[in-house]
């Protein structure tokens, strides 16, 4: 487990949790390094921090917000609670409440049986891995872990045509080195295999039913 899942799964147990007092979800699911397991010790100095989000029914969201804002503690494990957030460029703390069905509606656009094939063909693959990555660490009404369980990875359809897609790419790109070194372009010598190796990366992942994140595992 990261860092930064660790110290959520310890902010929930230790902390969130004992102020939920209702039926509830939780979880580190979203933007950040700390989602899909890549962050380290440099991570720390930029927006990271104790952070969870809490899944409640829609009646009890603002129950639960008041709750979590005067019962959080200034700190947790050395760490401040309240820290720089860059979506909004405030100082808060990172406990969000929503309801399971708004949250995958702001991520995706739509709820999971509602995607549509060409819905799943124009979602950015880091955010489906922004859904399936990270860790749930309660779930009483278990509607967020279905929710990940049928976005874990594209219909089968959807699978096939983007890695037929792919080797169309690799195809239309394969003869550039060649063709540049023969001019004598080094530079865009190095550029055509640059490009090339980054596509078969890509058709890699989609053949281990992994999605892509972006280049610097973050959103």
């Amino acid at each position: 487990m990261s860092p930064g899942l660790e110290l959520a799964a310890g902010f929930y147990a230790e902390v969130v949790g004992h102020l939920v007092r209702v039926p509830h979800a939780a979880a580190l699911l979203g933007e950040g390094s700390d989602v899909l397991g890549y962050d380290d010790a440099r991570s720390a100095d930029h927006a990271w921090g104790p952070r969870l989000i809490i899944f409640v029914d829609h009646e009890e969201v603002g129950l639960v917000r008041r709750a979590i804002d005067a019962g959080l503690p200034q700190a947790y494990r050395g760490h401040q609670v309240r820290f720089f957030a860059w979506q909004d460029r405030t100082v808060r703390h990172h406990v969000e409440v929503v309801t399971v069905a708004d949250w995958l509606r702001e991520q995706l656009g739509a709820l999971p049986d509602k995607l549509q094939p060409a819905h799943w063909l124009g979602l950015p693959q880091q955010r489906l891995l922004q859904v399936t990555a990270g860790a749930v660490f309660h779930d009483d009404a278990g509607q967020l872990s279905e929710a990940r369980r049928a976005l874990a990875w594209y219909p089968r359809d959807v699978w096939l045509w983007l890695m037929a897609s792919q080797w169309r790419i690799i195809a239309d790109q394969e003869p550039l080195p060649g063709r540049t070194s023969e001019a004598g372009d080094q530079r865009g010598t190095r550029l055509a295999l640059t490009n090339l190796a980054r596509s078969a990366m890509q058709l890699c992942f989609l053949q281990e039913r992994r999605y892509w994140p972006t280049p610097n595992g973050s959103a």
